[in-house]
């Protein structure tokens, strides 16, 4: 009678040992996988338990890699090695190990020669380094990256400068659009200015007194009286908002076409949008009136647009069909 063959021999329990180890370092998330050795792994275990000629016919569902892919996939000669990521890291933190105890004294009272003594608590810290577990980073899809990309040319302008102090109190950054940088206004500076635009200031030596009298009364910065000069200047005696593009000699146009869409100017062929915008409908209206009685015409029902020279520049100012919609453009001559 022949022998039977028992499939669990102890060669059997040795490989399905091994075959487990293997598995428990292919779950490790810290292993980076390598797809031919998975692939590798998947025959190997397959050849374990099952029989070689099926073995052969199911190769056409897992074809062999070519040359050229396994030196794609392989980094070394041995078809790679599995690298581990760490999975903890040291920390170093303070950690409170104890409290110390010392005597204050306390402010002399009378009858008592000597102060009172109180006792304060401290905690003591001591540095120690702990262990972390390491998260690994969670994976972003290419949408959810985010570029920023920086305009690669910013050509920088300085527009107002005191003459006084020399300093520059007004750039322009020109890129892709047009900004303007005025002086910054705490909120004395802010009670100052309101206090003087309710003044009428006839010439720029009265509003200079008036701006150290409100100064001194507010308690503004050192320097700051300069700051708030340049508003007034601009306001009582220049074209307030647009006043610095006006310094610029590289603008050849300036449009404003209603409240609350950024003024747009032309710079060397180039129509470039601002920061510069009007906060509402009545104070582009303001403007719009201001600007046609300094250019010394008329603006109502009768003239809804209507044209002027003003400082180099022609002007043409409209109320729009329906004398709500105002807006205005200045061409430099």
């Amino acid at each position: 009678m022949k022998e039977p063959e028992f499939l669990f021999d102890d060669r059997w329990l040795i490989e399905e040992k091994e075959l487990k180890e293997i598995l428990d370092e292919l779950r490790d998330p810290g292993v980076e996988k390598n797809l031919y050795v998975l692939e590798t792994f998947a025959r190997a275990a397959a050849y374990s338990f099952v029989d070689r000629k099926k073995i052969r016919l199911s190769n056409r569902l897992f074809p062999a890699p070519t040359e050229e892919q396994m030196r794609e996939e392989i980094p070394s000669e041995l078809g790679g090695e599995e690298i581990k990521q760490p999975k903890y890291y040291n920390e170093t933190v303070n950690i409170q190990t104890g409290i110390d105890v010392y005597p204050v004294p306390m402010p002399s009272q009378e009858g008592r020669i000597q102060p009172a003594l109180e006792f304060k608590e401290v905690p003591i810290y001591t540095k120690q380094i702990i262990k972390k577990r390491k998260k690994p980073e969670p994976l972003k899809r290419p949408e959810e990256i985010k570029l920023t990309i920086k305009p690669e040319n910013i050509v920088t302008k300085n527009l107002i400068t005191d003459n006084i102090t020399n300093s520059v109190l007004c750039v322009a950054n020109i890129s892709d659009r047009y900004i303007v940088k005025e002086p910054e206004l705490d909120s004395n500076d802010i009670d100052v200015l309101i206090k003087l635009k309710k003044k009428k200031i006839k010439n720029m030596e009265k509003g200079w007194e008036l701006i150290k009298k409100y100064g001194k009364k507010y308690g503004i910065k050192e320097g700051h009286n300069t700051l708030i000069k340049y508003y007034v200047v601009n306001d009582f005696f220049g074209l307030g908002r647009i006043e610095p593009l006006l310094h610029d000699d590289d603008i050849k146009k300036i449009a404003c076409d209603g409240d609350l869409k950024n003024i747009k100017v032309e710079v060397n062929g180039k129509e470039l949008e601002t920061n510069i915008a009007f906060l509402n409908k009545e104070e582009v209206f303001n403007f719009v009136y201001g600007l046609a009685e300094k250019i010394g015409v008329k603006i109502g029902k009768k003239n809804k647009t209507v044209a002027g020279t003003l400082r180099g520049w022609e002007i043409i100012l409209n109320l729009g069909e329906d004398l709500q919609t105002p807006s205005f453009k200045a061409v430099r001559k």
